[in-house]
């Protein structure tokens, strides 16, 4: 049937195509986020997120103000495009919550969801009480059900992923190994095998032979189950629960201290992609025992879509237009849910899924056995261990950087609307850099074995969470460690000490291009760069260390530029001539520091520019000592930084300090730690 063009008739199809299309995009470009720090992409993603809600409500606030008339020949699809609606505030399994603390508004998406279903049955009930009958009324019913159960699955994974939501589950948990120990208890107690419960300290009594011929073996699945396992003993954290680590400690020495690193950063980083997907996604719903609903949404959907295909075959009344937008809302629904199941088979509780099942039911699966281990796989084979799970990269932020450009970019101290300033230094000073897997591995294994040597000793491990450098020079570089420990722990403020090193790191790096020790030299510059940004621009992830470090920061950044302008210029490499300048030719640099220090300035250029020519005095052996004390200066941040907001970095690509912070968790270095009292567990030991 031919129809008028006005914008009348034009704006609830545009509408909806435009609402299918924004569902489409959320659904493709979401789970990119979790392995992107693209400030670009975030922010589309921020647009989009906020106008799928919105243009939903609009249209489906249009749909039944139309439908009071009875002057439109396709009402009834109008109508039938009202279900479609809750289908999209449902949103595509991909995204849930845009951030962190969008999980705490799950009873505003609670009263929004009562409020849309009443709104699509009045629009239903008028559609049934016109003057004609509706030929739709049934595939409208099935997409009613498809739309609700989708909108009821959002809510839920928001309830989840609350504060609320988390207690409660904890709640009906028992702790993991309490039934099992139970059944064999009473099993010796009936046979009359001594056996009684013994609490024991995590790290005490564990053999030192490192026998890792079982963890060589283990493959992805027992990777994914692994990382599973951890995250259910640790997933309080969420609800403020320190106390999380229960009866899982040896299965965390298994993992991390007896076997290869990257089988441990591997594990690490299954875990926060487990997390990442419950605070953001849904695509975990479909892992528990409501999942069967996703059979009935499909099989909704597809039956709506034949009974549609067969009522409009038989009718020709209805616009040619309003027939094509019908059948592109059912076709994108259909690719949606495809899309939705092949991301499920792919992710990671499609594994721990068929793990549960098979575990608990094995003999009902048998008929089936041959699928899911097909399934199971296809899905493993096309994971990769380290890509797609975090951005692999570190944000830089560099002094010498900062303070060279500053005459160059004097329109921001004229800024004064915070957010806005924030914006474009980050814009212009800060640099994103990948990260190798082999400094990856450097950091970690220094962690291990940092692990190996405390373990079960609560002062050691207190030691190694204060440390800030002082450590590895007492241990590994005893004989340079009388004339490097000023810079360290003798520094009481950390956020000075920091720059400092990271000071003096840069002039080290800068006077020198060919070296024996490059991957030393390399990690240095970046880990000192990433924690000045840390402490610097990310001051809510670590907000117990900022101190005066803005204050430093300026007061610093002003003794350079009066520095630079004292240095003989060199227009080709300014920065290495600066650095040249301040080592070889700038005299009386103690006593410089020492009036600073009585002036009481807060500014570190002059200490740097000492420990600086003292590091010079090491030769190449200096970069090895520089990138351990900034493992050590990075464990110090990541022990003390924001739980909360290690999670919430998830969304926006990670942080290398949400790794390490994730890994000394597990080994139990937490603080503060409770006087005369440790992280506890039990065992059954059974006979004598």
């Amino acid at each position: 049937m031919k129809q008028t063009w006005t914008w009348q008739t034009l704006e609830v199809p545009t509408l909806m195509l435009i609402s299918l299309v924004i569902q489409a995009l959320l659904a493709l470009l979401a789970p990119l986020r979790k392995n992107s720090a693209n400030g670009y992409l975030l922010a589309f993603l921020w647009l989009l997120y906020l106008s799928a809600d919105s243009v939903a409500l609009l249209v489906i606030g249009l749909i039944s103000r139309s439908h009071q008339s009875d002057d439109n020949p396709s009402a009834d699809i109008v109508a039938f495009w009202a279900p479609f609606l809750l289908l999209h505030l449902g949103g595509p399994d991909t995204i849930t919550a845009l951030a962190f603390e969008d999980n705490e508004l799950w009873h505003r998406h609670a009263l929004q969801l009562i409020t849309q279903t009443m709104v699509t049955l009045y629009v239903f009930v008028l559609s049934m009480v016109r003057g004609r009958h509706n030929r739709l009324w049934l595939p409208m019913a099935l997409m009613f059900i498809d739309g609700f159960i989708k909108y009821v699955e959002r809510t839920f994974a928001l309830y989840f992923a609350s504060r609320e939501g988390i207690r409660a589950s904890l709640g009906e948990e028992p702790i993991s190994s309490f039934n099992r120990w139970a059944d064999e208890y009473y099993s010796a107690e009936t046979s009359n095998i001594p056996s009684r419960f013994e609490v024991v300290y995590i790290r005490s009594n564990v053999d030192d032979t490192n026998d890792d011929s079982d963890l060589n073996k283990a493959n992805v699945e027992e990777n994914v189950n692994h990382a599973y396992t951890l995250y259910n003993s640790f997933r309080g954290i969420l609800a403020d629960d320190v106390s999380t680590l229960t009866d899982e400690h040896m299965l965390v020495e298994m993992l991390f201290l007896k076997q290869h690193v990257l089988k441990g950063i591997e594990i690490i980083l299954t875990e926060l992609n487990l997390f990442y997907d419950v605070l953001h996604t849904k695509v975990f719903l479909a892992s528990k025992k409501r999942g069967f609903l996703r059979l009935v949404c499909f099989l909704s959907l597809i039956t709506a879509s034949l009974l549609f295909f067969f009522a409009i075959r038989s009718n020709t009344k209805y616009y040619s237009l309003d027939v094509g937008v019908s059948f592109t809302l059912l076709g994108g629904a259909i690719v949606l849910d495809i899309v939705s199941f092949l991301r499920f088979l792919h992710s990671d509780w499609f594994v721990i899924t068929v793990t549960k099942v098979t575990a608990a039911n094995p003999s009902r699966l048998l008929p089936f056995q041959n699928v899911l281990s097909v399934l199971l796989k296809w899905s493993i084979r096309w994971k990769d261990p380290y890509a797609k799970r975090w951005c692999q990269s570190t944000s830089s932020y560099n002094l010498l950087n900062c303070s060279f450009k500053r005459k160059a970019f004097n329109f921001l101290d004229f800024i004064y609307i915070k957010r806005i300033k924030d914006c474009l230094i980050d814009w212009l000073y800060v640099e994103r850099n990948p990260i190798k897997l082999s400094y990856l591995e450097f950091i970690f294994t220094e962690l291990q074995l940092k692990a190996k040597l405390v373990r079960g000793d609560k002062e050691g491990m207190e030691q190694v969470s204060s440390a800030r450098g002082n450590l590895v020079l007492e241990e590994d570089f005893f004989l340079v460690s009388e004339y490097l420990q000023p810079w360290t722990i003798d520094v009481e403020d950390y956020s000075e000490s920091v720059l400092t090193w990271h000071l003096a790191t840069d002039i080290c790096y800068w006077i020198e291009s060919n070296t024996t020790c490059e991957p030393h030299r390399e990690v240095s510059k970046q880990l000192s760069d990433y924690v000045v940004y840390l402490i610097l621009r990310r001051q809510d992830l670590v907000p117990q260390l900022v101190s005066k470090s803005d204050v430093h920061f300026k007061s610093t950044e002003k003794d350079i530029i009066l520095a630079y302008d004292k240095a003989s210029k060199n227009t080709r490499d300014p920065v290495k001539s600066f650095c040249e300048y301040v080592v070889y030719h700038k005299l009386d640099d103690r006593i410089a520091a020492q009036v600073s220090k009585s002036n009481d300035s807060q500014s570190v250029f002059d200490e740097a520019c000492c420990l600086a020519k003292q590091l010079v005095m090491f030769g190449d052996n200096k970069w090895e000592i520089i990138s351990k004390v900034w493992v050590e200066m990075l464990c110090y941040a990541a022990i003390r930084s924001s739980p909360r907001y290690n999670f919430a970095n998830l969304s926006k690509g990670g942080e290398l300090i949400t790794l390490v912070w994730l890994f000394m968790s597990h080994l139990g270095y937490r603080l503060p730690l409770p006087e005369n009292r440790g992280l506890r567990s039990a065992k059954l030991i059974i006979g004598k």
